[in-house]
């Protein structure tokens, strides 16, 4: 089943639709420019019926639709005013880090959605928002939620095999040269094969790529960790969560305790924050 998170990397074609002041841009991965407009159709009369949206917030939506008799997820990158849209002028626009980051990540084998295409609708030259396009996995869970559902359910062996799996992939993400800067639970998918787990990444605006097998620095570390612990649902216990970390070695090249003592304090002041079947959940860390 990780095979179908990977896809060809090759290069997408860019096709341009341009009017006096506003254009449309398309990014043509795995669909074609009909494609990619079905798709974007598809995804507004979803948030209009109410049917298949998985998100809808200020910044950004995300609805699951089908297009050309396949299930695809579709993200779309708001316009958030002048202040945000004028820092195109030095960074690109998300939804385009997104779609280049994810491809980036399918070259290097750590899994991902495969991005099908994007399109992006610019004023004056700059994106104004964007809609990525994936593919979908429909079986596929947050891990916030997977824990929620199974983790207090599950005996010390399961949970030990659980907890090294998930360590395991986030050495393989880090030895890749990739640094996630919002590395929380809501933006890891999970898939149970039986008895063993396949992890995949989402929410790829904010990746950095180092060239592969990089040093992985201190602040690396924190960064990873400290977004992590805050994000991971209560029900997971200490000893659990000191158990995880002795699956890094690379730790012992540091002052473990300064360490985990800085991780705890970011933690803190973020909360405790993650996603239930409910809806939201924050709480003070304690």
């Amino acid at each position: 089943m990780l095979k179908r998170f990977m896809k060809s990397t090759g290069p997408p074609s860019i096709v341009k639709r341009a009017g006096l002041c506003r254009s449309l841009r398309f990014w043509c991965k795995d669909l074609d420019f009909d494609g990619l407009l079905e798709a974007v159709r598809a995804h507004e009369h979803a948030l209009a019926a109410g049917k298949g949206v998985l998100k809808n917030e200020h910044k950004t939506a995300i609805t699951r639709v089908r297009v050309r008799g396949v299930s695809a997820v579709v993200k779309h990158y708001r316009w958030m005013g002048l202040r945000f849209f004028l820092k195109g002028l030095f960074r690109a626009h998300p939804g385009r880090r997104s779609f280049l980051n994810a491809r980036t990540l399918l070259a290097r084998n750590v899994p991902a959605p495969a991005p099908w295409g994007l399109v992006e609708r610019s004023l004056l030259g700059l994106a104004a928002e964007s809609w990525l396009i994936t593919m979908d996995f429909p079986q596929a869970v947050e891990l916030d939620r997977y824990l929620l559902r199974n983790y207090s359910g599950w005996d010390r062996p399961r949970r030990r095999r659980f907890l090294a799996a998930f360590a395991g992939e986030i050495r393989r993400l880090l030895q890749s040269g990739i640094r996630h800067r919002d590395f929380k639970t809501c933006n890891v998918l999970v898939l149970e094969d039986q008895d063993a787990w396949r992890f995949g990444f989402i929410d790829l605006d904010d990746v950095e790529a180092l060239p592969e097998n990089a040093p992985i620095a201190r602040a690396d570390w924190v960064q990873v960790l400290s977004h992590l612990n805050p994000s991971t649902p209560k029900l997971v216990s200490w000893g659990d969560r000191l158990r995880f970390l002795s699956h890094f070695p690379e730790l012992a090249a540091f002052d473990r305790q300064p360490l985990l003592a800085e991780v705890q304090e970011i933690s803190r002041r973020r909360r405790r924050a993650y996603f239930s079947d409910a809806g939201p959940v924050e709480e003070d860390f304690k």
